[in-house]
């Protein structure tokens, strides 16, 4: 029996695709509940405690979910991964038992909501997390660039007015200047000239200059995620830069880019589309309270370099299209769910201190 919830229509300022998503389920390549420690609200443990299900998902909930150390109203208890890192009501075939049996309504709020954001504003902002490999999908699907427009929305919430129209209007102005003609190049370029910093996050003049860039960003960011540490390894054993970066490396990676270009020819299109989604879902320039317009611009040409060089690898899957959106997907996954921009700050620094 699915329960009800209640929802309020609101406007809001989305993606195209954003009203078109819609979870792939039993047919994801990689389940996102997949290593994700996924929360419970107070009212939603005890909701599932006392669900009327069959007895066989009875016995699955009744060891699935665990208690917080410190529990509030909204992170009360969590859902206990299996031996495997799943979530303990993912079924064989990749569905949710609890969608399957009682309908998506009664799910989790994190699990229906997800990929799914909502923010104020006026109108209020709807995105879709590129963690998602649908997303990605759909991503390369869209026109470029990425259209977006203000339409109507079901939601179970609706978000405040936002309080700061010069701070939205300034987000809006860098997703114009990054949709904008030209190459990736000439866009950043438009972008620390906006944003009034240096262009030193992007020193990537040349393709041995991205690389190095890479390099040492992965050298950092990967050691603290064991998914982008295991493509970081096999991205740099692939072009021969384990050791640095030489010009086997760079005949190596702009063979493996240019071969990318063939089986997808829009590729420059994807990764603009990728990106203006990235933009749109962190706030960009504000990702985070403290970040300052130089720190952010940085991360945001490591999201990018860091994207680009290990989506070359997909030309080494058995369908490069699928490949592709699950390297981005994987990558998204650690730089739009964790404190990405805030870490950066450290590792742009360090690296500054290298030179």
């Amino acid at each position: 029996m699915q329960e009800d919830t209640h929802t309020s229509t609101v406007h809001v300022f989305a993606p195209d695709y954003f009203s078109r998503f819609r979870c792939k389920c039993g047919d994801c390549r990689s389940v996102c509940c997949h290593g994700w420690r996924i929360t419970l609200s107070r009212a939603e443990y005890f909701r599932l405690l006392g669900l009327n299900c069959s007895p066989d998902l009875r016995r699955i909930m009744d060891t699935a979910f665990y208690l917080s150390e410190h529990p509030t109203e909204e992170e009360y208890a969590y859902i206990a991964p299996s031996a495997d890192g799943n979530c303990h009501m993912l079924d064989e075939d990749g569905w949710c038992m609890l969608h399957r049996e009682c309908g998506e309504g009664v799910q989790p709020a994190v699990c229906r909501l997800y990929p799914r954001a909502i923010r104020p504003g006026n109108p209020a902002e709807a995105v879709c997390s590129g963690s998602c490999e649908r997303v990605i999908e759909m991503l390369m699907e869209e026109p470029y660039p990425l259209p977006f427009t203000v339409t109507e929305l079901q939601t179970e919430s609706t978000p405040p007015p936002g309080a700061d129209p010069e701070s939205f209007a300034r987000q809006r102005r860098c997703l114009e200047v990054w949709q904008a003609e030209g190459s990736a190049r000439d866009r950043f370029a438009a972008l620390s000239h906006l944003l009034g910093v240096a262009e030193d996050g992007f020193s990537v003049d040349t393709t041995a200059d991205f690389l190095i860039y890479a390099r040492d960003l992965l050298e950092f960011f990967a050691r603290g995620d064991i998914t982008l540490c295991d493509l970081a390894d096999e991205a740099l054993d692939r072009f021969s830069m384990n050791d640095g970066v030489s010009e086997t490396s760079v005949s190596a990676f702009l063979a493996a880019e240019e071969r990318l270009k063939e089986i997808l020819p829009d590729l420059e299109h994807h990764y603009g589309n990728i990106m203006a989604n990235h933009m749109f879902y962190v706030s960009f320039p504000y990702a985070t309270e403290s970040a300052c317009f130089p720190d952010a611009y940085r991360a945001f040409a490591a999201v990018y370099v860091i994207t680009r060089f290990l989506c070359a690898c997909a030309v080494f899957g058995e369908n490069v299209r699928d490949t592709f959106a699950d390297i981005a997907a994987t990558a998204m996954r650690y730089m739009e769910h964790t404190d990405f921009y805030t870490l950066s700050r450290t590792v742009h620094a360090a690296l500054r201190g290298r030179k």
